[in-house]
């Protein structure tokens, strides 16, 4: 926001008119998209995508994963988790 010469509160109203939902919220989305990507596509370990993709740690990176998607990463991964909608894949940007 200070980059923009604006306030979080002014941004994020304008990002949520334009996108649809918060920067927060579409951040937070883009994460995850990108951890199933690296989960499906990638040898890395749980721990390393999560430290990737600016988690903590991995316990947290598992708890909002399985908050997003309903399985852990792990299951995710091994293709426990089944074609329900909470399994499908986050869409790229806003429409």
């Amino acid at each position: 926001a200070r980059t923009l010469g604006t306030h979080n509160k002014r941004l994020n109203e304008v990002f949520r008119k334009c996108a649809g939902v918060t920067v927060f919220e579409y951040l937070r989305e883009e994460r995850m998209r990108q951890a199933c990507i690296s989960l499906a596509d990638s040898v890395l370990n749980v721990q390393q995508i999560a430290l990737a993709l600016g988690f903590s740690s991995g316990a947290n990176f598992a708890t909002a994963f399985k908050d997003r998607f309903g399985l852990s990463p792990s299951d995710f991964r091994s293709g426990r988790g089944g074609s329900g909608p909470a399994f499908s894949l986050p869409a790229t940007g806003a429409t």
